[in-house]
């Protein structure tokens, strides 16, 4: 076990950049945000990133968000990277995307997850080609801040050649027991920091049905959690299937994300859930990367 948490050490990456070898830098881009900056993290999986745009939220409300999501993140990854986020930041939301809720992971994965992330080495293993000398004398220090706040901008159209006029079948519904699990444990560590812990159901036609809604919502009551399922007002959302999504249905695009991060934006507003920092010189840094983020959409658009 020391073995393992000196190569740990050895191993992990030096900053939170592509360049030292950090995984998943979207994510990891928030371990480089000033403490207690960060008022509501978004965890899960490629919905989430595609479809929620932190800098759009900055703009219009003057709220600090992160999305901490990755590709394909399964829930125990989620517990780890809340735990991770409370340690530097005071969250008054924790916001996690239900697409994943139906996918089992057995208690098993949990522990790859306590190996993977609190021994580096597991994650890490394959640095042993890179290794300088700095690696063997400098502790982690996060400084490379990323301006997108962990959204994954897409301006691709693959859409279908009409709106669907029904919903697609699900294999399942049920959640797993194992990750009921996993969703309380997130609810237990937002209950000790005393943030919000709301579940949101990104417009999807290839991972929601009324039935998932359905069970969802019904674990949500039961436990205390609160559940916005945009889902239930697409047509409202404004949202085009033959246009706001970049791969036939299962994400959202640019356009897409935009009406998304519209509708969330007016949740929160609506229920005072978050505070207008836009007049407030500590998170005057947030102006400068607005900027920065609508250079890189308009060179893409």
């Amino acid at each position: 076990m020391v073995l393992l948490v000196l190569l740990s050490m050895l191993f992990e990456p030096k900053n939170n950049s592509v360049k030292a070898g950090m995984h998943n830098r979207g994510a990891s881009g928030i371990l480089a945000e000033p403490d207690n900056t960060i008022d509501m993290v978004v965890v899960g999986n490629s919905e989430a990133y595609t479809s929620i745009i932190p800098m759009e939220l900055w703009n219009n409300y003057g709220y600090t968000s992160y999305v901490c999501a990755s590709p394909e993140q399964p829930l125990p990854l989620s517990v780890r990277l809340v735990g991770e986020a409370v340690k530097k930041q005071k969250p008054k939301i924790v916001m996690l995307e239900a697409s994943n809720i139906n996918i089992r992971y057995d208690l098993s994965d949990g522990t790859d997850q306590i190996l993977n992330y609190g021994l580096k080495v597991f994650q890490y293993h394959d640095r042993w080609k890179k290794l300088k000398k700095e690696d063997f004398t400098t502790r982690p220090e996060y400084t490379t801040e990323n301006y997108m706040k962990g959204y994954e901008f897409s301006d691709e159209i693959r859409g279908l050649k009409k709106q669907p006029t029904r919903e697609k079948k699900m294999e399942s519904v049920a959640i797993p027991r194992s990750n009921q699990i996993y969703l309380k444990a997130i609810k237990k560590i937002c209950d000790q920091v005393g943030a919000k812990f709301i579940l949101i159901s990104i417009p999807s036609i290839e991972y929601w049905s009324h039935d998932t809604h359905d069970e969802l919502q019904r674990f949500c009551d039961k436990n205390g959690i609160e559940f916005l399922d945009l889902n239930m007002n697409k047509e409202e959302i404004g949202i085009d299937w033959t246009k706001d999504t970049s791969d036939n249905g299962g994400h959202l695009n640019y356009r897409g994300a935009l009406k998304t991060t519209t509708a969330i934006g007016k949740y929160l507003n609506e229920n005072n859930l978050l505070d207008n920092h836009k007049d407030d010189d500590k998170y005057s840094h947030w102006n400068e990367q607005y900027e920065k983020y609508k250079r890189r959409v308009k060179n893409k658009l």
